[in-house]
């Protein structure tokens, strides 16, 4: 499970309510969920500004691979 996973369902969250707030389809934050797709530095930002830092950072969105937890 990728970091930006495990840190939406932490913060109870539905990828359909979290791309919402942040101003994206709920696709998009599945695809950068999965890995089959990068989060752009602004999109990371606004990600760690809406679930938390204490739970994610940028750069764990940025690059999931170096934080995957399977």
């Amino acid at each position: 499970m990728t970091p930006l996973r495990i840190a939406r369902k932490q913060k109870n969250l539905t990828q359909k309510a979290l791309a919402q707030v942040v101003g994206v389809s709920q696709a998009h934050i599945s695809m950068v969920e999965s890995g089959s797709e990068r989060a752009s530095a602004q999109l990371a930002e606004k990600l760690v500004e809406v679930i938390g830092r204490k739970l994610i950072t940028e750069e764990q969105v940025l690059y999931p691979e170096r934080y995957q937890n399977d």
